[in-house]
C-alpha cells in the first residue's frame, strides 16, 4: 500500500529503498530521543530502589543498635542461627559491628 502526500512524499516501499544502508529507517521506538529517556528512566528507578534499600538498611541499623544488653544480643544471635540466608548474614554483621562499639 503506498501513501502519498501531494505528490511531494516517496511512497514506504520508495522511501525503504532510498535509504543508504537499504535497511528501513528507525522507527519512533528506537529514535535516540526515545532510547535517552528509557535509559533516564531507568537510572532514576535504580537510584529510587538504592535510596529505599539505603533508608531500610539505616532504619534496621538503628533498631539493632537499641540492643546493647549481651542477654539481647545473644538471644538475636540465637534467632538468626533458625536462617541461612544473606540477610540473616548481614543482620549478623549489624550486631557485631553494634557489641564492638
Amino acid at each position: 500500500m503506498a501513501f502519498r502526500d501531494s505528490g511531494a512524499m516517496a511512497t514506504t516501499a520508495e522511501s525503504t529503498a532510498s535509504n543508504s544502508a537499504g535497511a528501513p529507517s528507525p522507527s519512533a521506538d528506537h529514535a535516540p530521543g526515545h532510547a535517552l529517556s528509557s535509559l533516564l528512566a531507568t537510572v532514576a528507578d535504580e537510584l529510587r530502589a538504592r535510596r529505599a534499600a539505603r533508608t531500610a538498611r539505616l532504619q534496621l541499623i538503628r533498631e539493632l543498635s537499641t540492643y546493647t544488653q549481651p542477654g539481647d544480643l545473644d538471644d538475636l544471635y540465637a534467632t538468626l542461627d533458625r536462617y541461612d540466608d544473606a540477610d540473616a548474614d548481614e543482620i549478623r554483621s549489624i550486631i557485631s559491628r553494634v557489641r564492638a562499639a
